[in-house]
């Protein structure tokens, strides 16, 4: 991509017009120095819409990112649904409503061309309904504590009980879950339900002699099965809606951070959102939401002795302690877009703008010019009646 935009030329032609009508147009300078950063710097500090806007992308964005690096394991926890399914449809919902209101929005900006208060608003209806999806995605969930064990005095989850103490099974066990046949218990596998045989029930594979299963002592593959496929449904049309929803406000939130700083402050402006995205979001929103995360597992994981991945989270602990830190952060976005739509309203944001206002003040000319010849003539006029009757 980085070949195909060195074509490019160094100014686009409408961004040239611009300049020459704004009259911004300068040759750049042959050399720079650290006097001319500084400048730039100070100016792109006391932009007060720069400055808001920059945050409240930043904070969105921050807002987003537990989801967008643990969807599917939120998927696969609170709605009991395999990995593989869970990332299937966090990619395909994900990336086919984002780009459906992306390309939407900037065909709709193109053709209406809405003012920048209207742009500014949008946003803020938006961010608004993230804010209230967010919570409540903290109340749709499949909630169901059915794993086999017990509490520890350290808090963890102790899997290996009475009922399965002659298998000794080991801590590397992966997460396989089996569940008694009545669907009444899950265990974290068929080790530690105490299964010693396998068998086939129906044409189906099951574990047979289960100690840790009351009654017939089967156990069945895979996790025990909950009536969930409404909250899935619905969790899965919200999100889908507040995808689509939240992409359509990125077209004017873009636009209003180009314009919102002259010509030759755009290079240093879009440096500085980055470097801010990077310092707030990119890099320490995945730790801090992995700590969130992390502090709701159930059951670790261990590699050679040594704890590794989290294999079972707390759902509702999880549920709450995401989305609850998601809103809250999504909030400071909102607050921030606030600001922006407070302190953009004398904002020009395209071409016509300048152009009208040089068709205004074309016109108001002229109309000028032409009162001032019909002033003149009838000066002239008088002057001449004047002399005549002078003469008379």
């Amino acid at each position: 991509m980085a070949i195909a935009m060195a074509f490019f030329p160094r100014t686009l032609p409408r961004e040239a017009m611009r300049r020459q009508k704004s009259q911004l147009y300068t040759e750049p300078k042959k050399h720079t120095s650290f006097d001319d950063f500084v400048k730039t710097c100070k100016r792109l500090f006391g932009n007060r819409i720069l400055m808001l806007n920059t945050f409240s992308t930043t904070f969105y964005v921050t807002g987003l990112m537990g989801y967008w690096i643990f969807m599917p394991k939120y998927i696969e926890t609170q709605f009991r649904k395999t990995a593989a399914d869970a990332s299937i449809i966090t990619g395909t919902v994900g990336l086919a409503c984002t780009a459906i209101g992306i390309l939407s929005s900037g065909a709709i900006v193109s053709r209406l061309k809405p003012r920048p208060k209207y742009l500014a608003f949008w946003n803020l209806v938006t961010e608004a309904v993230d804010v209230m999806g967010t919570i409540t995605f903290a109340f749709i969930g499949c909630q169901r504590d059915d794993m086999h064990g017990s509490v520890g005095l350290d808090g963890s989850w102790l899997l290996n009980q009475t009922c399965n103490s002659q298998c000794e099974c080991s801590p590397t066990i992966p997460y396989t879950p089996v569940c008694s046949e009545d669907g009444s218990q899950m265990f974290f596998s068929a080790c530690h339900a105490g299964c010693l045989e396998t068998g086939f029930m129906n044409g189906s594979k099951v574990f047979q002699n289960c100690s840790c299963v009351p009654g017939s002592g089967v156990a069945t593959p895979g996790p025990c099965p909950v009536n969930c496929e409404t909250q899935f449904y619905i969790f899965l049309a919200l999100l889908s809606f507040m995808k689509f929803l939240s992409s359509t406000g990125r077209a004017g939130n873009t636009i209003i951070q180009y314009r919102s700083v002259a010509p030759e402050d755009k290079a240093v402006s879009i440096a500085f959102t980055e470097i801010t995205l990077c310092a707030i979001s990119f890099i320490p929103s995945p730790v801090l939401f992995g700590l969130i995360v992390d502090a709701t597992c159930q059951v670790w994981g261990y590699t050679c002795g040594e704890k590794g991945n989290c294999l079972l989270y707390y759902g509702q602990d999880l549920r709450y302690s995401l989305n609850f830190t998601s809103s809250a952060f999504l909030f400071i976005g909102f607050l921030f877009d606030v600001g922006v739509y407070c302190n953009v309203g004398s904002l020009k944001i395209y071409d016509d703008d300048d152009t009208n206002q040089e068709l205004q003040e074309t016109k108001k000319q002229r109309v000028n010019e032409a009162n001032d010849k019909s002033l003149l003539e009838n000066t002239c006029k008088e002057g001449s009646t004047k002399k005549i009757s002078e003469e008379e």
